[in-house]
C-alpha cells in the first residue's frame, strides 16, 4: 500500500558555509546509517513551514528561524510518495544542538567532504544543485 506522506527538509548553513548534516541511527526503518538533512514528515492540520520548525527542534533542539522555501518537489520512493519542502537558513551561531534518539551524529560539511559519505543520491543531488548556486548562500 502506498502512503502519502509531504515532507520539509532544511539546509542549515554556517558562517563558513558548511551545511549542517545528522547521521541516522542504524535503527530506523527509513534511510539507517545515512547522513542527511533534518526534516521529516508534515503532521495533519501542520503548514510546510510549521512541520519544519517543531521536526528541526525535535531532532536537534535548534529552532530554526528565517528559513526560505528553495523549492517544492514531488517524489516516489518505497512505499512513500508526496511533496518534499526543501528550505534553507543560515545557522544564528547562538544555538547547541542536541543528539536525538533519531541521529548517532551531527557535523558541518564543506559539499566536498561529502562524497564518502552514505547519503540517499536525492539529498546529494540538492547539495550539488545548492553548492552549483552560490547566491542561494545569500540569506
Amino acid at each position: 500500500m502506498r502512503i502519502k506522506r509531504d515532507v520539509s527538509l532544511l539546509i542549515l548553513i554556517n558562517a563558513d558555509n558548511k551545511v549542517l548534516l545528522q547521521h541516522r541511527a542504524d535503527n530506523l526503518e527509513r534511510y539507517p546509517g545515512y547522513w542527511g538533512f533534518f526534516g521529516g514528515g508534515i503532521e495533519e492540520g501542520e503548514t510546510p513551514e510549521e512541520g519544519l520548525v517543531r521536526e528541526m527542534f525535535e531532532e536537534s533542539g535548534y529552532k530554526v528561524n528565517n528559513q526560505k522555501l528553495l523549492f517544492k518537489k514531488e517524489f516516489e520512493h518505497d512505499n512513500y510518495y508526496g511533496i518534499v519542502h526543501l528550505y534553507v537558513s543560515r545557522y544564528d551561531g547562538k544555538q547547541d544542538f542536541v543528539i536525538s534518539t533519531e541521529s548517532q551524529a551531527i557535523g558541518w560539511f564543506h559539499f566536498s567532504e561529502l562524497k564518502d559519505k552514505k547519503m540517499h543520491e536525492e539529498d546529494y543531488l540538492y547539495l550539488e544543485r545548492f553548492n552549483n548556486n552560490p547566491e542561494l548562500f545569500n540569506l
